[in-house]
């Protein structure tokens, strides 16, 4: 047996639903203290998780030794999308630190290279972490829309 026990990375599916919701509203909780009402617009919101995760897109990242959630990203795939055959949407994307936001926003592009997408799309406010903007800009991202941002992901 290896010495780990959990894989780093895994896609999140309904039966994850009360393990993320609890981790997003106490990292909610801890960034904004005196916002009683985020949930309301927040994209981890219940009805947001139940669509998110039976999609089969949406990643977390776990500890390797105790399994415990370090983040997730929550995706959807788009097809016939401005003119491209397969996009993936990146609704949103939560980690412990910024290094672990990084590694997450890094794997969301290697899951849509892989599966063969030509972009990925995502909010404008997703690059205000610099490990996710320096990784953004290698890959040519560029403005679509107000607030939408997108990089290729196919092979190159």
């Amino acid at each position: 047996m290896s010495a780990s026990s959990f894989n780093e990375f895994q896609v999140l599916s309904l039966r994850d639903l009360d393990e993320v919701y609890a981790w997003a509203k106490a990292r909610a909780a801890e960034l904004h203290p005196d916002d009683a009402f985020i949930e309301w617009t927040a994209a981890w919101r219940r009805e947001s998780l139940e669509h998110y995760l039976a999609t089969g897109w949406s990643m977390a990242s776990r500890d390797p030794q105790s399994g415990q959630l370090r983040g997730f990203a929550l995706a959807q795939p788009i097809l016939f999308f401005r003119q491209q055959t397969q996009t993936v949407w990146l609704e949103y994307l939560a980690a412990q630190d910024e290094t672990k936001a990084a590694e997450l926003f890094q794997v969301m592009i290697g899951i849509a290279r892989d599966k063969h997408m030509q972009r990925l799309q995502f909010v404008s406010s997703t690059l205000e972490l610099p490990q996710i903007r320096a990784i953004a800009e290698q890959r040519r991202v560029r403005p679509v829309a107000d607030l939408v941002m997108e990089l290729p992901t196919t092979k190159e």
